[in-house]
């Protein structure tokens, strides 16, 4: 025995010895060949086995490369009859073409290439001995398979050797050749059975995988498996790389080999029992790990299989048709279970898994199936496998724990950079890999180029939490089907993925960087999502995915280079998660048929016309861009259509959207909108959602009038909203109009519990349209024009004072304060059907005005109610103890009839707070001690001789709201400094006599001004005239008596047709200081005028001391001062 053990020694030396490992040659026609196997002496050796990578690529042209482990050599080729010549810097070498294979004849040694990369031809000698082996587990029939020396591996039947071993309870005998070698002396210590052989000792250990090495102390390894039991003898199977390939023999019952002559099998070819009639059972050894495509397609004869606890792939249509079987066990080990695998398998009744969800690639993998079949999974189970289970199926967890299968590859077959963290190969052939997060407890940060390169047997990798990059091709060419990778990694290496069979990813979100070409010609994929963060798509990212039809892209994209898209000969549609389409050229989606891009589902119009404008500058002039229906609103099917409107529905949804459109005949027609009453009273909707389709138009009339509708998202293809069609949905507390919207019915929201409600410009509202929404929750659009916005005003009957506003704007309505205490009811005589003081009894001093008397609203100062209460000429007691000299008037008054305060010539400040329709005819006549007046809320009208001979006065609010100030109202007044005038009309020597008077901006367009309105204001140096009315009334003597070097000025862009008429309307009468128009400056003016054009307001620096200078709140005091306090008094002065 010792002498035929060194005989396997000397022929593996030998082996070694020869030119095996020598510069390899490779040719073919173009394309990509590895060496599969070495023959020498006899012996045919797998090329894997012998650690032995060789690539030889040939290209068109003559040209080609070739690699040996890291080193590559540029080499031409040449095809000459059946062989190829290949020619390198100092050599040649001349391959044959023998069918499918290419054979190099180095000196005897024959090197032989394939279109696969090699495959070993032995099983994996790699797991680790048994720690807790006793004797009972060494009993049985042990019989030679492979022997290792200095890190080559041959199998027995290569060598032509074949040892038994036997071990019972207490006995060992041997067998060479099948020559009994008698009782063998043995013993049994520390999990190792020592063997006694002629004069050497052999020592025995059991390993994980079920393999007995024996180690005869010479530094070589022989390999022993159990014998096979009752499984057919081995010339019934024929097998292929490991796989078997056909039965030959005609058992019913099958024990399927773990080994055929000596070579392992490791899974279950393609067809290998194809519509066989015969089989009814089968039952796999461990060790096979995938069950390939059609393996038992319409076996409908198979009643039990048993599958092996090392099992990671079932393939598509494995077990296709196959209805006999009726339950069947998933390992835990099952990572991949193909697409219609258990199809139509009609009697299977119940499926049950032993570990973690494994990749179903399509519920179809076990539908149709036996009605009623249960699915068993295991404890808390059930929601990762519920997604990819057949949609209704019943599911059942089975009490036990998932089992835990470790894809992790040993160490010792991965390839580790410790300084750089990364990973530069990894020496497994398993259908799953679990690549570590740490080695020797260093981190796992990348992984190198090409680990992955052209393999053929893995499809599912999972990379680690901690990993940061991925290496140039790491998975090019490669038949991986799925890469979960993590949140860590930041970078995807060029030419990653490309040419591979990757069918699902998902980019993780931190990802920032993709390489140039990285899934270029990924023809399996179908929808691919690049994440925030991503900022450019680099060239050939995705160029010839053919299967591909669509791709969602992030906020962040900025740039898509030359052909990322290009050749995505399915790719229709686009989601763009930014609102802006990111530049590109037309090369980036060369022969792309794009149809549909959409946008955010809050993008505006504007920003969807600018994303069309970009595609057609890129050649994409069909794809129509849209904006996304709001995710996971369902549209019905019991809806009634006519006409394109929805016209019924028997939906008790809470949530409902309609269809785009609907088949009519043979014709399909868009929905147009919704019709008449469709939803009245329905009291289960809650939300309604407008599709996205750029054809709804219309909610009908009453279409949800007295529902329980709370939420109704409308789109900016609305242009009409029917009469009543919200009426008395009190649960709608808030809507958004678009701006597309023209017509809004009557009563549209009358009853709704709306508060708030934004009106969008050039909108028509009927009568009504807004009843029951509080005037102040009421806001125009930005953009609506002060004409707009007066209209439906005055159609609401809404107060001058208190106009809607602008999305955006706050009311400059100021309320009087609540600190300022009214005087009591009993100073006052009050007419409490109109509202109106009609007279003051009250002492002297400082008066608030109360809001209300008696419950009843002040609105109204009447004729004379506060005049003479001034101070006779002898300044007698009595008239010095009823001489009033402050008044604050509230929010509530908006008249102060004629005469009202007239005469009260100790009267220093008023403050009113009421906004005036009007202030009467001489309201303020010879108050010659009143300084200052404030008008916090505007006034309409000052009519005739309001604050004539109020020689003191130097402030008076002249409001935006001023439309008429009276003939005289002013004159003979202290008035000083800037005048800035609203008004369009001026009555006649409405400023007569204001000697202080220094600057008048007439901050209208000027209708009218009476004779003498400005006569006698000496100081008057300058005038600005925003605009006047071509057809304007210009009195006489306006001017006379100003200053000798009075400026005229209109604004900046006034035309020289509006100065020439302001000049003709000056000239025309006593302004003799103008000789031609050109005289008239053009000029900013200092105030917040109202622009000729548009009606609003122009905003401009408000000069310190005018009229329009920002007011404080009154203080009520005896003293006469700006800031008076907080504390009301009534003793005289």
């Amino acid at each position: 025995m010792k002498q035929r053990w060194t005989a396997v020694a000397m022929v593996l030396a030998l082996m070694l010895c020869l030119n095996v490992f020598g510069q390899a040659l490779a040719a073919d026609y173009t394309g990509t060949w590895h060496l599969q196997q070495v023959e020498a002496e006899g012996l045919r050796l797998s090329a894997a086995d012998l650690g032995l990578d060789i690539t030889l690529v040939l290209e068109e042209g003559g040209r080609g490369l070739m690699s040996f482990e890291d080193e590559e050599e540029a080499i031409d080729w040449r095809l000459e009859g059946d062989s190829i010549t290949l020619i390198m810097e100092d050599d040649e070498g001349e391959l044959a073409i023998q069918g499918d294979t290419l054979v190099l004849d180095d000196g005897g040694t024959l090197m032989i290439f394939g279109r696969e990369e090699a495959a070993a031809g032995n099983a994996n000698l790699t797991s680790p001995p048994r720690a807790d082996a006793v004797l009972v587990d060494f009993i049985g029939e042990w019989h030679s398979a492979y022997f290792t020396i200095e890190g080559v591996t041959i199998t027995a039947e290569e060598v032509g050797f074949d040892m038994v071993i036997t071990v019972s309870e207490g006995a060992v005998s041997a067998a060479m050749d099948g020559d009994e070698q008698g009782p063998i002396d043995f013993a049994f210590e520390d999990g190792r059975l020592s063997l006694k052989l002629d004069d050497e000792t052999a020592t025995l250990a059991l390993h994980e995988d079920g393999r007995i090495a024996a180690d005869f102390g010479d530094g070589g390894i022989m390999w022993m498996e159990r014998g096979m039991g009752d499984a057919p003898e081995s010339g019934l199977w024929s097998l292929e790389k490991g796989a078997l390939k056909a039965y030959l023999g005609t058992e019913a019952s099958l024990v399927l080999p773990s080994q055929v002559q000596g070579q392992a099998v490791t899974a279950v070819g393609p067809n290998f029992l194809r519509e066989n009639a015969q089989v009814i059972r089968v039952n796999f050894p461990e060790g096979i790990d995938r069950i390939e495509d059609s393996a038992f397609y319409y076996c409908e004869s198979l009643l039990e299989v048993t599958l092996p606890r090392t099992l990671q792939k079932i393939g598509r249509y494995a077990f296709f048709g196959c209805r006999g079987l009726t339950h069947i066990d998933i390992p835990a080990s099952a990572a991949l279970i193909e697409r219609d695998a258990f199809a139509f398998c009609d009697a299977l009744e119940a499926v049950t898994f032993y570990g973690k969800a494994p990749i179903i690639a399509d519920p179809s993998a076990f539908s149709p199936i036996a009605e009623g079949a249960v699915f068993y999974v295991p404890q808390g189970e059930t929601a990762s496998y519920a997604p990819l289970l057949p949609e209704g199926v019943r599911i059942e967890e089975h009490g036990l724990p998932a089992e835990v299968y470790d894809y992790t590859p040993a160490v010792h077959a991965i390839a580790f950079d410790a300084d750089a963290g990364e990973i530069t190969a990894v020496d497994s052939r398993a259908v799953r890999i679990d690549i570590p997060e740490q080695i020797d407890g260093i981190a796992v940060r990348a992984l190198g180029d090409k680990i992955f390169h052209a393999d053929g047997a893995t499809h599912i990798v999972r990379l680690p939490q901690g990993l940061e990059r991925i290496g140039d091709g790491i998975f090019a060419y490669s038949q991986v089907y799925y890469a979960d990778m993590p949140d860590s990694l930041r970078y995807i290496g060029a030419d990653a993925f490309s040419a591979s069979a990757l069918r699902w990813i998902d980019l993780p979100d931190g990802l920032a960087e993709i390489g140039e070409n990285a899934f270029a010609s990924c023809m399996n994929i179908t929808s691919m999502r690049v994440p925030e963060g991503v900022r450019t798509l680099r060239a050939g990212t995705f160029e010839r995915c053919r299967g591909l039809t669509e791709a969602e892209l992030p906020a962040s994209l900025e740039s898509i280079e030359d052909s990322a898209f290009s050749g995505c000969v399915a790719l229709d549609y686009l989601i763009l998660n930014g609102y802006v389409f990111p530049q590109a050229n037309a090369e980036a989606f060369l022969d792309v048929p794009l149809a549909d891009v959409d946008l955010p589902v809050d993008a505006t119009r504007a920003q969807s016309v600018a994303a069309a404008s970009a595609l057609a500058d890129i050649g994409q002039i069909d794809a129509s861009v849209w904006r996304a229906n709001p995710p996971g609103i369902p549209n019905v099917d019991d809806y009634t259509y006519e006409d394109g409107l929805l016209k019924a529905s028997a939906s008790e949804l809470e949530a409902l959207t309609v269809h785009w459109s609907y088949r009519q005949g043979e014709e399909g027609v868009y929905v147009t909108g919704i019709g008449e009453r469709v939803f009245e009273g329905n009291t289960s909707l809650k939300a309604f959602y407008v599709p996205h389709s750029e054809r709804f138009t219309d909610i009908g009339a009453y279409a949800f009038a007295d529902s329980a509708l709370e939420t109704i998202h409308l789109f900016d293809t609305i242009t009409d909203i029917g009469e009543g069609a919200f009426q008395n949905c009190a649960s709608l507390v808030a809507i958004t109009l678009p701006d597309s919207l023209e017509r809004i019915g009557a009563n549209a929201f009358s009853g709704s519990g709306i508060t708030t409600l934004v009106i969008p410009a050039g909108v028509d509202a009927e009568p009504g349209a807004f009843e029951g929404i509080p005037v102040e929750g009421l806001r125009f659009a930005k953009d609506a024009s002060d004409e707009e916005i007066a209209a439906l005003g005055k159609a609401m009957d809404i107060p001058w004072y208190a106009p809607l506003l602008r999305e955006g704007e706050t009311s400059n309505f100021r309320a009087m304060p609540d600190s300022l205490v009214p005087n009591p009811a009993e100073d006052f005589t009050f007419d409490a059907n109109g509202g109106t003081i009609e007279e003051y009894v009250g002492p002297g001093g400082e008066v608030v005005i109360p809001r209300e008397i008696d419950g009843v609203m002040v609105k109204r100062i009447g004729v004379s109610a506060f005049v003479n209460r001034g101070v006779s000429e002898n300044e007698d007691l009595w008239d010095v103890d009823r001489a009033l000299t402050r008044i604050v008037i509230p929010e509530t008054v908006e008249y102060i009839e004629d005469n009202a305060f007239g005469f009260d010539n100790r009267l220093l400040r008023v403050d009113c707070y009421g906004p005036l329709t009007r202030l009467g005819i001489g309201a303020f006549r010879d108050c010659t001690a009143l300084i200052e007046v404030y008008f916090y809320n505007r006034v309409k009208l000052m009519d005739n001789y309001a604050f004539a001979d109020c020689e003191s006065l130097t402030h008076v609010d002249f409001s935006d709201a001023l439309e008429e100030i009276g003939v005289g109202a002013f004159q003979n007044s202290g008035l000083a400094g800037m005048a800035v005038l609203h008004a369009k009309t001026i009555g006649s020597i409405a400023f007569y006599n204001c000697g202080n008077l220094e600057s008048v901006v007439m901050a209208d367009i000027v209708r009218e001004i009476g004779d003498n309105a400005f006569t006698n204001c000496g100081k008057l140096k300058e005038l600005c005239f925003v605009g006047v009315e071509p057809d304007a009334q210009f009195g006489i003597g306006l001017f006379t008596g100003a200053a000798e070097d009075l400026v005229t000025a209109m604004p900046m862009d006034a035309t020289d047709e509006e100065v020439t008429v302001l000049y003709d309307k000056l000239a025309a009468h006593t302004l003799n200081h103008l000789n031609s128009a050109e005289e008239i400056l053009r000029k900013d003016c200092a105030v917040a005028a109202v622009t000729k054009d548009s009606g609003q307001k122009a905003e401009s620096e408000l000069q310190p001391g005018t009229q329009s200078e920002p007011k404080a709140e009154p203080e009520l005091t005896n003293e006469p001062t700006n800031e008076p306090t907080n504390e009301p008094t009534n003793e005289p002065t």
